[in-house]
């Protein structure tokens, strides 16, 4: 993997608690943030198996899709 959250050091099965004070209940809450955030840097709060990460900030990518540009990981 190459995007965003690869390069920020996420990894498969990696849970994602909160994007900066906003906890995640569904992954669609995850999908919403991040389109709405294209070219930003969001701050992950992330739990690898049983335990809780320091934050990591990821610069969300920048990408178009039907001439509107949206944020991808």
């Amino acid at each position: 993997p190459s995007g965003a959250a690869a390069r920020a050091g996420l990894q498969g099965g990696d849970r994602v608690l909160s994007v900066g004070d906003t906890r995640l209940a569904s992954w669609e809450d995850l999908v919403r943030l991040v389109r709405a955030a294209p070219g930003e840097r969001l701050e992950f709060r992330i739990r690898r198996g049983e335990v809780d990460l320091p934050p990591v900030t990821v610069t969300v990518d920048r990408v178009m899709e039907r001439d509107t540009a949206i944020g991808r990981i």
